[in-house]
């Protein structure tokens, strides 16, 4: 039975088609980070509310109390404090993010390995729309690295499109690595898309994730097949010359942005957030609570409702006991991967296409906010239980396994 067959043979089929509808939606004509709730947003949860589907609640009783610790203690607090409700609920959607596996967990088994087609779709739409933002200016580079970017929605900022540059270079190096040359060029493809919207708008961090994993599918390469190795290190290195020969400017941009904006004032920005939960106990203790504004050195001292980081941002919010909650609900989370690893995930293109978005979100990127966060903690839940794999709709034989 081939895997679309698996998918409508489900009783819960509903559930998966709904949850396929609103990632369509989203990558179409949604925001990461919307500033207001318009019709698309209001779509994309409609589908998403009818694409939950309950495990049994008794085996999700922790995760349960941590998501309703971490979301209730600030918002009493916030509400306290009178903060905007609208940031309030801005920064309770970010958090309920993080807990996707518990609500999508089966549904996205009836999706199976399309799950992963889907992300990539989705980086694949938040690529091209960048890159249509730019007009004919796509084609004149001195667009790209001077003036505002006409791409106002940040979307080549979000963690979909790493991920699908990410997934497009892993498995186009596998599969050169194993000969099949037509399906690495069509990998090679995938990946030429995000990589140029992050180029264009100057994304020094997923860069510099890329060429780490290019250079550890050549250290594994020359492992495995050492002339094959050489055939692809000489091809990069040609791409790179000739990319530096015809572009210097473009090296010229990155490497000048580097010097004048180091790491755009995040230390600034964590002196600030440790400077305001260290004004007295109370804050110490929970923070500002939802919706609370900082002057944020980061970006220029203007106030703004959110950090550079997951972990600055639980700091601010939430203080010492949000840590602890979201502490609690990570180290649970981690021991459920743990059970399902193996060492072939370590070789596995996928784990670093879901891993290092998240990485950037957790230190560097507001892109912890963004929805594309947790489908991407939820790809990860379902890569390490087996249950779904990205090119099989091979099930664990024990679902007791899974990750929930």
């Amino acid at each position: 039975m081939n895997s679309m067959s698996l998918f409508f043979s489900r009783g819960i089929a509903l559930h998966g088609a709904m949850f396929i509808a609103a990632l369509l939606v989203y990558g179409l004509y949604g925001v990461p980070t919307p500033d207001d709730f318009g019709i698309i947003e209001i779509i994309v949860m409609f589908l998403l509310l009818g694409a939950i589907f309950w495990d049994d609640l008794a085996q999700a009783y922790f995760q349960l109390s941590c998501l309703a610790g971490g979301l209730f203690i600030p918002l009493l607090v916030g509400a306290l404090y009178g903060h905007d409700t609208g940031d309030m609920l801005r920064d309770m959607a970010a958090y309920l993010i993080l807990f996707l596996p518990l609500f999508y967990r089966r549904s996205v088994r009836q999706v199976g390995h399309l799950y992963f087609y889907l992300l990539t779709f989705v980086g694949c739409a938040f690529s091209f729309r960048t890159l249509f933002s730019y007009g004919v200016g796509l084609w004149d580079i001195h667009t790209w690295i001077s003036g505002v970017p006409p791409d106002t929605l940040y979307l080549a900022n979000s963690p979909e499109v790493l991920f699908t540059a990410l997934y497009g270079i892993g498995f186009a190096g596998v599969r050169f690595i194993r000969g099949k040359y037509g399906e690495a060029a069509l990998y090679g493809v995938l990946a030429f898309f995000p990589l140029l919207a992050m180029t264009v708008m100057m994304q020094r961090a997923g860069i510099a994730l890329c060429a780490v994993l290019t250079a550890g599918i050549l250290v594994h390469a020359m492992w495995i097949c050492p002339w094959r190795a050489v055939i692809l290190l000489a091809g990069i290195g040609l791409l790179v010359w000739g990319f530096g020969a015809t572009e210097p400017q473009i090296v010229s941009a990155f490497l000048s942005k580097n010097e004048i904006t180091g790491w755009n004032g995040r230390d600034r920005e964590w002196g600030q957030v440790l400077s305001l939960v260290s004004q007295d106990f109370e804050h110490a203790l929970f923070g500002l609570g939802w919706g609370g504004r900082f002057e944020n050195p980061a970006v220029a001292g203007l106030e703004v409702n959110y950090t550079h980081a997951l972990f600055s941002s639980i700091v601010l919010k939430s203080g010492f006991v949000g840590i602890f909650i979201l502490g609690g609900a990570g180290v649970f989370f981690a021991q459920r991967l743990g059970r399902g690893f193996s060492a072939s995930l370590l070789l596995s293109p996928l784990t670093y296409a879901l891993v290092f978005p998240l990485i950037l979100g957790l230190l560097l990127y507001a892109s912890y906010k963004s929805l594309g966060f947790g489908l991407l903690i939820l790809g990860l839940a379902l890569h390490f239980s087996g249950e779904i794999l990205p090119n099989s709709s091979k099930k664990l034989e024990n679902p007791a396994q899974a990750v929930p």
